[in-house]
C-alpha cells in the first residue's frame, strides 16, 4: 500500500479563528491545545485507537526526539496560511514567527485527546518526515490525521518543497522554547 497523495482533500470550515500579521502573508490560529506527550511511547502503541493507519507508520521510521524524553506537557497550535505556500515557503515562516513544526508523536498525543478535531480538518505535522528511496532520488511523506464521523485515521502524504498548500489543511505547530 502506497502512502496517500493530496491529503488536504477532506478539510472543513473553521468556526473560530484568530490572526496574526506577517509581513504580506497572514496565518491564521485556528486552535491552541494543552497535550501531554509520552515521548517513550511507540508509534504502534500510539495508534491503536485508530481505525485506519498507512503500514508504514511504524517506530523504526520516527525516531523520538532527542532533547524530550518521558512525558512533557506541551501547547500545539493548528495554523493555516490566508494563502498558498510552498513547503519551504511555509517552513520559513515558521520558523520567522518562533514556531517549530510538531512531530508524530505530538500529532498522535493531539489525536488521542482531541479526536474531535480531526474530524473538521486534516492535520499534518511537518517535525517528522519519513524519507523513502525513489531511485535515484528521496521522496518524503509527512503524517497526518484525517477523520470522518464514522473512522479517525493516520496517513502519509508527499511533501515536496514546491508543494503549494492550499486552506484545507492545518499544520500542527509548536513554538520554539
Amino acid at each position: 500500500m502506497q502512502p496517500q497523495e493530496g491529503l488536504c482533500l477532506f478539510g472543513a470550515a473553521v468556526e473560530q479563528q484568530k490572526e496574526e500579521t506577517m509581513d504580506t502573508k497572514k496565518i491564521i490560529i485556528d486552535g491552541t491545545f494543552n497535550v501531554l506527550v509520552d515521548y517513550n511511547q511507540s508509534i504502534e502503541e500510539a495508534v491503536k485507537s485508530y481505525d485506519s493507519v498507512t503500514p508504514q507508520i511504524i517506530s523504526e521510521r520516527f525516531i523520538p526526539p532527542l532533547v524530550r524524553r518521558g512525558k512533557s506537557g506541551i501547547v500545539v497550535e493548528l495554523v493555516r496560511f490566508e494563502e498558498p505556500l510552498s513547503t519551504e515557503e511555509m517552513i520559513h515562516e515558521f520558523k520567522r514567527m518562533g514556531y517549530r513544526p510538531a512531530n508524530i508523536y505530538e500529532l498522535l498525543a493531539l489525536g488521542e485527546q482531541f479526536p474531535e478535531v480531526q474530524k473538521k480538518f486534516t492535520i499534518v505535522a511537518f517535525g517528522s518526515l519519513w524519507q523513502f528511496e525513489g531511485g535515484d532520488h528521496y521522496i518524503y511523506y509527512a503524517p497526518f490525521l484525517y477523520g470522518t464521523n464514522l473512522i479517525r485515521g493516520l496517513r502519509l502524504g508527499r511533501v515536496d518543497a514546491n508543494n503549494f498548500w492550499l486552506g484545507f489543511c492545518r499544520f500542527a505547530v509548536v513554538r520554539n522554547e
